[in-house]
C-alpha cells in the first residue's frame, strides 16, 4: 500500500483520530522501520504541524505532534516543546494523558 493511500484512508476516511492511525498501522504489520510507513508518519507530522499553526491551543494537536515524532525515532527540541505545550494545554485530556506516558 503506498504512503499516499495510507494517508488518505486514515486521514479522510476515519478522521484522522491518532488512536484509528495506531491500531491500522498495526493491524497491518507495519513499522516506522518501512519506507512507506516513515513516509507516511511525516506527512502526518506535516499536518499536525499545520493544524498546530491553525490550532495553536488545542493539546490534542501537541500530543499529535509529540506521538508521531516518538513514532519516527525523533525525540528531539520539538518533541519535548509538544509534549510541554499539550501538558500544559490538556492534562485532563485521556489522548494526552496516553501520550505523557511515552515521554
Amino acid at each position: 500500500m503506498s504512503a499516499h493511500l495510507l494517508f488518505l484512508v486514515v486521514f479522510r476516511v476515519l478522521g484522522g483520530a491518532r488512536g484509528l492511525l495506531l491500531r491500522g498501522l498495526r493491524a497491518r504489520g507495519l513499522d516506522a522501520g518501512q519506507p512507506v510507513v516513515r513516509a507516511f508518519l511525516e506527512r502526518a507530522l506535516e499536518e499536525f504541524r499545520t493544524a498546530a499553526r491553525l490550532r495553536p491551543a488545542s493539546p490534542i494537536t501537541w500530543s499529535n505532534i509529540a506521538l508521531m515524532k516518538h513514532r519516527l525515532g525523533e525525540r528531539d527540541a520539538e518533541f519535548e516543546a509538544a509534549m510541554a505545550r499539550a501538558a500544559g494545554l490538556g492534562p485532563w485530556e485521556p489522548g494526552v494523558q496516553r501520550t505523557l506516558e511515552i515521554g
